[in-house]
């Protein structure tokens, strides 16, 4: 988004915006894809953190695909989710180490 914040021009912003939300569905593809295994195949506490993870960032890409130009309340929501969205990914990141080390 710091690209689209340097970007004056309306039309720009909403073009840039447009090519991060779709590859922004390519990357929550993969996320839903590689927490979906974990939840199946990981430890209890590493496949909660998966699920959490996984919903931070269906979250996160559903106020994406709301922005139109990247201001206001709906880039707030945004932010707000997508740095829901980095905290859920710390934390099962660190999960997970714990359980290779455990393990």
């Amino acid at each position: 988004m710091s690209e689209v914040d340097k970007r004056s021009d309306d039309r720009a912003r909403r073009d840039l915006i447009e090519e991060i939300q779709k590859d922004g569905r390519t990357a929550l593809d993969d996320v839903e894809h590689a927490t979906r295994e974990v939840e199946l195949d990981g430890p209890e506490e590493v496949s909660q953190m998966a699920t959490r993870l996984c919903f931070a960032a269906v979250m996160a890409h559903h106020r994406l695909g709301l922005l139109d130009d990247g201001m206001g309340p709906l880039r707030e929501d945004y932010d707000e989710a997508y740095r829901e969205y980095r905290r859920c990914e710390r934390l099962f990141l660190a999960s997970a180490r714990d359980a290779l080390e455990v393990g």
